[in-house]
């Protein structure tokens, strides 16, 4: 059976999860190994047997700064408040008379290109709020 090809995004994706799932081996294998009265293995060491940057598995270790997946998970550009208020400002504009215009060419292109049906539904729910 024929798969669909995977964008760019998908297969990005995929890589840095691998990538976040080695660095955390890689991390767990560091610490282990620091304990009890083995042989210790430096980071450059461990680093190299699971190919991750050896900066990025001291500071994992150490716990210094947050790794990139948790800060990019914390940074948004609207508060809660300010996404309500952008869903709400559509409808309160119905409620006061005023038609929304398009303001640019591109939007009057992406306008005609929206389904005909789910384009009248909407505006029917603008108009009755």
């Amino acid at each position: 059976m024929v798969k669909k090809a995977l964008s760019d995004n998908v297969k990005r994706h995929k890589q840095q999860r691998a990538h976040e799932f080695q660095l955390k081996e890689a991390a767990q294998a560091y610490t282990e190994g620091q304990q009890g009265y083995r042989v210790k293995k430096s980071y450059a060491t461990v680093a190299h047997e699971f190919s991750v940057d050896e900066t990025t598995l001291r500071r994992r270790v150490n716990k210094i700064g947050t790794p990139m997946a948790e800060f990019n998970a914390t940074k948004q550009k609207l508060t809660p408040i300010g996404r309500w208020n952008n869903m709400r400002m559509p409808f309160s504009r119905a409620k006061r008379g005023q038609i929304m215009s398009w303001s640019k060419p591109l939007d009057t292109q992406r306008a005609k290109s929206l389904n005909p049906a789910a384009l009248a539904s909407w505006w029917k729910i603008l108009r009755s709020r």
